[in-house]
């Protein structure tokens, strides 16, 4: 399972809510945190009698230090290393709308993989704003 997509978005965050613990780093901006792809073989949600499975974080596009051409190189060179990837998690902030950043992100992974990556693909919202009303609205639609 690799987690992708922009940069501040929540992927290693999410990561983390995977494995159950805090296996990578996270921060709460915008700017850019994790620098290398990076993964931990765990079990789902860090109980012992979960599946196991590797979880695997990657820098984010739209990097605010301008690496993404480093960054697609390093995520391609790890990902021909493990050679199947089951899911691609693609990472959207909740409060952020679709945006150039985003379609180019997008855009970007289906030229990379293929056309199997939206076979294996999921989208995760992350960052949902957590007051009673936006819990309200979201719940009743």
């Amino acid at each position: 399972m690799i987690m992708i997509g922009v940069t501040g978005h929540g992927k290693s965050s999410t990561c983390n809510s995977i494995c159950g613990g805090n296996r990578f780093k996270a921060a709460s901006t915008s700017q850019s945190v994790t620098e290398k792809v990076s993964g931990v073989l765990v079990r789902w949600e860090g109980k012992p009698d979960g599946e196991p499975l590797i979880v695997i974080d990657c820098p984010g596009f739209g990097d605010s230090q301008g690496r993404d051409t480093e960054h697609i190189a390093d995520i391609v060179y790890k990902l021909r290393v493990i050679h199947y990837v089951h899911s691609f998690l693609i990472v959207i902030n909740s409060d952020e709308r679709y945006n150039q950043q985003l379609q180019s992100t997008i855009t970007l992974l289906s030229q990379m993989f293929g056309s199997e990556f939206f076979q294996n693909a999921m989208l995760v919202f992350t960052k949902f704003t957590q007051n009673d009303d936006s819990v309200w609205a979201r719940e009743n639609g």
